[in-house]
């Protein structure tokens, strides 16, 4: 039975693919703003909204983030995408999935066409 999922990203992979989209080189890493949300900006040892004179949490909060994350079913990461959907597929009781490998790399095209 499979009643909440989610698939995350990794902060610092999503600010690197946001800056290729959208800057697309044209201005180089360093130059380019920092990220605007906590977590990426502590991914990359950056302060997070006030830095060291953010206080951290308390018992309270570490059993409330506690409760959340065990509500969850399944927690994937989008880099592991592949990995996710065969674990996916098992806790829902799917016997056969059907899975198209969408990117076109070498590899991934090499592989489709060799089934």
């Amino acid at each position: 039975r499979c009643n909440l999922v989610t698939l995350l990203r990794h902060p610092l992979l999503q600010h690197l693919s946001w800056h290729r989209h959208f800057v697309n080189e044209r201005v180089p890493l360093c130059f380019w703003n920092s990220p605007h949300d906590c977590q990426s900006r502590m991914s990359m040892a950056l302060a997070c909204h006030g830095g060291p004179s953010v206080r951290p949490l308390t018992r309270d909060h570490r059993t409330a983030v506690q409760a959340m994350w065990d509500a969850f079913d399944l927690v994937g990461m989008t880099e592991h995408f592949d990995s996710f959907l065969v674990l996916l597929a098992d806790l829902a009781g799917l016997q056969r999935p059907f899975y198209r490998i969408q990117l076109g790399t070498a590899e991934t095209t090499a592989a489709r066409e060799a089934t």
